[in-house]
């Protein structure tokens, strides 16, 4: 697939002179559906004559979007990835929305570390304490944290020079002090006590999928 990006430059073009114009932010802010695209909403005969298809996507060779829209950053803000692509091909087509739906869930779950970093780093005393409750020793509050912000467990040995069997003794006994059976709940656990909403695996504090 075929795709453009818009540089810094024209990046600040677009929030300068073209923002207030864009007919997608007014679509996403009204629209309940997860996948969108320009025709949902605008014909191509639209296109020709608005402004911003016309004067600011035309020149730099772009025309069309095809975006994941998600409910992100605890219900606050809407956002959505989105896929730019040029003007020599079609819109939306049918393969093109299924390509970005099996995409979806792994897009979310990228920018779920993504926000959740975010949070993790806006007070990360907060998270330290939060772990010590919970009987974890030095090391393994600093894999607690590495597993949180997204590292695997063998970039973590290779980052801390430790051996992968050391790396594995401190996962299992964080899993068990944590009461979760596997990686995906762990780091569900995790997220909750970084937000001071402790949970246990069979209850787990759902995680907004974010996006951008």
């Amino acid at each position: 697939m075929e795709t453009a990006r818009i540089d810094p430059d024209n990046l600040m073009v677009y929030q300068r002179d073209f923002a207030n114009d864009n007919p997608r932010i007014d679509f996403l802010a009204r629209s309940s559906e997860s996948i969108l695209h320009d025709h949902m909403f605008m014909t191509e005969t639209e296109m020709d004559h608005h402004r911003f298809y016309a004067d600011f996507l035309r020149p730099r060779g772009l025309r069309y979007y095809l975006s994941v829209g998600s409910q992100v950053f605890d219900h606050e803000i809407r956002g959505l990835i989105a896929l730019h692509r040029p003007g020599g091909i079609a819109g939306a087509d049918e393969a093109g929305i299924a390509r970005i739906g099996q995409l979806k869930p792994h897009l979310m779950r990228a920018m779920r570390v993504f926000w959740n970093r975010i949070k993790l780093n806006s007070d990360p005393e907060f998270f330290a304490r939060n772990l010590r409750r919970y009987s974890l020793t030095a090391a393994e509050q600093r894999l607690a944290r590495s597993i949180a912000y997204g590292e695997g467990l063998t970039e973590y040995a290779s980052r801390c020079k430790l051996s992968i069997n050391t790396v594995y003794t401190h996962y299992r006994r964080i899993k068990s002090k944590l009461e979760c059976r596997s990686q995906a709940a762990l780091i569900t656990r995790l997220y909750a006590i970084a937000n001071g909403m402790p949970s246990t695996e069979n209850s787990p504090r759902q995680i907004v999928d974010p996006g951008i």
